[in-house]
């Protein structure tokens, strides 16, 4: 198991926004609050994490634009002195163009193309939330109980560069 832990907020509250550009219409934003209430201590108290954010381009290519939204959330309460609960949340939406590979010459001849991806118009599209919710107990100094529990669903879509030739083979994985 991997574990990571991802920032918890605490007092004073933070707010941060951000963002940049890039060449081929190239766009990244986002935003991320985080507080509590009371040092974490005491029952009752309550810290919050969330964060979105957007990533858009044109791509260099032709047929290689892309954007992604990403949200998280993270919000923990004090049960008591040795416990805490926490609900965790993410969800990403992406779609992207895939311009497939070239050949030497179509490179040489327009690094920029996407001659297979114009004829099968090529793209992925991935939508997945998931939502987690976590209880921790201070058993001893050196010891901790964590128990876990998540819930996701991903929708993807894709459609790939396959002539139809082989699409046709009943042993292709393709195929039905």
């Amino acid at each position: 198991m991997i574990n990571v832990d991802t920032i918890t907020g605490t007092q004073p509250p933070t707010l941060e926004a951000g963002g940049y550009f890039g060449s081929d219409n190239t766009w990244r934003y986002g935003v991320k609050a985080t507080g509590a209430t009371g040092d974490g201590t005491q029952a009752g108290d309550v810290n919050y994490a969330i964060s979105g954010t957007r990533f858009t381009t044109q791509g260099y290519r032709d047929h290689s634009a892309a954007r992604k939204n990403l949200g998280n959330g993270k919000l923990g309460v004090r049960l008591d002195d040795v416990s805490t609960l926490t609900l965790m949340f993410n969800s990403v939406s992406i779609d992207a163009g895939d311009p497939g590979g070239l050949t030497e010459a179509e490179w040489k001849e327009n690094p920029r193309q996407a001659p297979r991806a114009d004829q099968y118009n090529t793209r992925k599209s991935l939508d997945q939330t998931q939502a987690g919710l976590r209880y921790q107990r201070q058993m001893s100094e050196r010891d901790e109980l964590t128990l876990t529990a998540y819930h996701g669903e991903r929708h993807t879509t894709q459609y790939q560069s396959i002539p139809m030739g082989p699409q046709l083979n009943p042993t292709h994985a393709g195929r039905g």
